[in-house]
């Protein structure tokens, strides 16, 4: 299936969201039904999501270089959404067949060439065509939409970040501090942490990070610079830039987000993707996911609660393989006494963007919780707390290196992979990993809304 929602057809009935294109076709792009009417919307509340997914950011992304414009077509007038249909349109312009000719009958090791042949008869001629990850831009796309309509309503916030790459891992000591902290920013935040200016003299790298911290390329600390980034930037801009170091000196080489909110490990991850890209080969990784100030209420039991939505939409983006929800795998290892998440009163005056729960006053205490190792939900639903998720991403299967396989027909064949790919996808899968979870919680928001619009006129009392 290319659609997700129910409600807001991003998804599959209040919403629902088709996607389309293949990767070397003409267009790419997404058709979102269910958008509520008069919602203030233009293009340029889309493009800065893209922006963000696009390829050909830095070194360490595909070299395919692609402007992914977004043009709006339909369900919109005036600025404003009229409730119909709304059509997302995206070009393909940088478009190489070229480069799968002389592999076009050779299956490719990790991809869907095999088993899209095996359920269609045909496939893609190039490219990965629907299994491609041009086919997350409509997913971003309507993920925008969703994400602006939660915000201005319930204060919603979706945010996501790389974790580890290959074997380099944020220190799990760091991670509960580190994501109570960026709750309280927005994603902007987490790039702004995750941002770096590549140094580089005749023998090795250095790294400037958002603090002006000069680090060399294990992430540990050299000194602190007397200028700050901007001034940096500023010189970079003019060209005058050189940062000394004792008898060193390193010349500016680029900019580098890796979308990692902790420098020292996001410098280590940089130089693994760096190695990686010198062997022709690719990593792969985790990625955080994050939802603050998520509407209360959402989920449906018993076989669509809130993070088996979460869940299946993650697992339905190209190269993700696994999905941990809350303390996931590390809490199995707790007693029941240290996994349970106490309750405690919360105050009305504590409550904020809560309208689905605070709507009809109610008689009944609102709680919170001392801990959150549930992870945001109770029963499948959800229950105020700041929600978190880690998805898993293989390593990039299209790789220069020569591999031993077989061709369609069975036959021994040595198969070079050529084209323009990722050695890494991580800090690319997070705005998609974003608008995921915009689209699951847009669609559950209104499936909730309707519920309690049809049923609060017998009820003197609603949570």
């Amino acid at each position: 299936m290319s659609s997700f929602g129910k409600i807001f057809k991003g998804s599959s009935s209040l919403t629902l969201v088709t996607t389309f294109g293949e990767s070397h076709g003409k267009s790419v792009g997404c058709i979102i039904e269910g958008v509520p009417s008069l919602m203030p919307l233009t293009e340029s509340d889309l493009q800065p999501h893209l922006d963000r997914r696009k390829p050909g950011q830095n070194s360490l992304t595909t070299p395919r270089c692609e402007k992914d414009q977004v043009v709006i077509q339909s369900g919109i007038e005036g600025g404003k959404t009229l409730g119909t249909p709304i059509c997302c349109v995206v070009e393909n312009e940088n478009v190489y067949k070229k480069d799968y000719s002389k592999f076009n009958q050779i299956p490719r090791p990790g991809h869907a060439d095999y088993t899209y042949m095996l359920k269609y008869g045909t496939k893609a001629s190039s490219g990965g065509g629907r299994s491609s990850a041009r086919e997350t831009i409509g997913r971003v796309c309507a993920g925008a939409v969703a994400e602006k309509y939660l915000s201005e309503n319930f204060g919603t916030k979706f945010m996501s970040w790389v974790d580890s790459v290959s074997d380099i891992a944020i220190p799990p000591e760091d991670k509960p501090g580190l994501l109570n902290e960026l709750s309280e920013h927005d994603r902007q935040e987490i790039d702004r942490r995750g941002t770096f200016i590549v140094l580089q003299n005749e023998e090795k790298r250095a790294y400037i990070d958002y603090q002006s911290v000069l680090r060399d390329q294990q992430g540990k600390e050299i000194k602190q610079l007397d200028q700050t980034v901007n001034e940096i930037y500023q010189q970079i801009e003019e060209e005058k830039f050189l940062c000394e170091n004792q008898d060193e000196i390193y010349k500016f080489e680029e900019i580098i987000n890796i979308r990692c909110p902790h420098p020292a490990t996001a410098v280590k991850m940089i130089e693994k993707i760096k190695e990686a890209k010198g062997k022709n080969d690719s990593v792969g990784g985790i990625a955080t996911g994050m939802i603050v100030n998520c509407p209360k209420g959402l989920g449906e039991p018993c076989f669509e609660k809130f993070e088996a939505l979460l869940g299946m939409a993650m697992l339905s983006l190209p190269a993700t393989k696994g999905f941990e929800f809350g303390s996931g795998f590390e809490g199995t290892k707790l007693f029941g006494s240290a996994h349970n998440d106490l309750f405690s009163s919360c105050s009305e005056e504590e409550i904020k963007h809560e309208k689905i729960s605070t709507e009809i006053k109610s008689k009944n205490p609102h709680l919170e919780t001392k801990t959150n190792n549930a992870g945001g939900t109770l029963g499948g639903i959800t229950n105020g707390n700041i929600i978190y998720f880690r998805v898993a991403v293989k390593p990039v299967s299209s790789i220069s290196v020569e591999q031993q396989t077989c061709n369609f027909k069975g036959e021994s064949k040595i198969l070079e992979a050529k084209g323009r790919h990722d050695p890494c996808v991580l800090a690319r899968i997070v705005p998609i990993i974003e608008a995921m979870s915009s689209l699951v919680t847009m669609d559950c928001t209104l499936q909730q809304l309707a519920r309690k619009a049809s049923s609060e006129v017998y009820l003197e009392d609603w949570f």
